[in-house]
């Protein structure tokens, strides 16, 4: 387990967030567009039964309204039953208690499409958590990075981490939180959120893109991540758009 830092390490490691931090940047100019028809599964409810703790499915069950689309069913027992083949050891490793990484998703999902016969060109991650290489995406997680995945045969989803301050520009992840990207508009992010506080779900709104220090294993400066404004969740200070993975097959 790392050493926890020095208060002096502390104070100087703000100090370079807060002499580092960059301006929020504006939205880039993006075409909006909303894929249609993509399935938006609740993650809670008796349907998955007590194999998987239904609080923990967020991500085998964004992952699956994307995957359902793109194969053309719509069938809801099928998409159930889908959920609970990812969320299985031998796919995403979905934790009862952790949820599933995005290590987890990408080999889910890699393993999937290989056993369905889907052909695919790109399943790659961008944001701050550690993935094989073969995964790594080219470039940073940004909105434009995000809006390439928005095709009618590709899927995006996105991994909100909720972060508590722990003093100014310092924050630690508590925990994360899968969702379907299915479009873009004025400059925010349209999502399928299988969460309970879905009722009424409002398009994500980006309000700045910094880098900040943040304490997962140990203290480091991360790379960019985007801020969300009035996201959805349990309450925490800050929802942090902090990694993504686009899936893109073949015709």
């Amino acid at each position: 387990m790392p050493k926890p830092p020095t208060c002096l390490a502390v104070i100087a490691r703000v100090l370079l967030v807060l002499l580092s931090a960059c301006s929020p940047t504006p939205a880039p100019d993006l075409a909006d567009i909303h894929l249609s028809n993509i399935p938006d599964l609740p993650q809670l409810g008796p349907q998955f039964g007590s194999v998987y703790a239904s609080e923990m499915l967020c991500a085998p069950v964004a992952v699956s309204n994307s995957l359902m689309w793109l194969q053309d069913n719509f069938s809801r027992p099928d998409q159930i039953a889908l959920v609970d083949k990812l969320a299985h050891y031998r796919y995403m490793a979905t934790s009862p208690h952790q949820g599933t990484g995005p290590t987890g998703v990408l080999f889910g999902v890699e393993k999937y499409l290989k056993e369905f016969g889907l052909e695919f060109r790109r399943l790659e991650y961008a944001g701050i958590r550690t993935v094989p290489d073969r995964f790594r995406a080219g470039g940073k997680l940004s909105l434009a990075w995000l809006h390439s995945g928005l095709a009618p045969r590709s899927a995006v989803w996105l991994n909100l981490g909720w972060y508590s301050q722990l003093a100014p520009g310092v924050y630690r992840r508590e925990f994360g939180h899968w969702v379907t990207l299915v479009g873009f508009k004025d400059g925010k992010l349209l999502v399928h959120d299988p969460g309970p506080w879905q009722a009424a779900p409002e398009p994500l709104a980006v309000v700045s893109n910094k880098v900040w220090l943040l304490d997962a294993q140990e203290w480091y400066l991360a790379p960019t991540v985007l801020e969300l404004s009035d996201a959805p969740g349990p309450g925490y200070d800050y929802t942090l758009l902090d990694g993504a993975v686009i899936l893109t097959v073949n015709p």
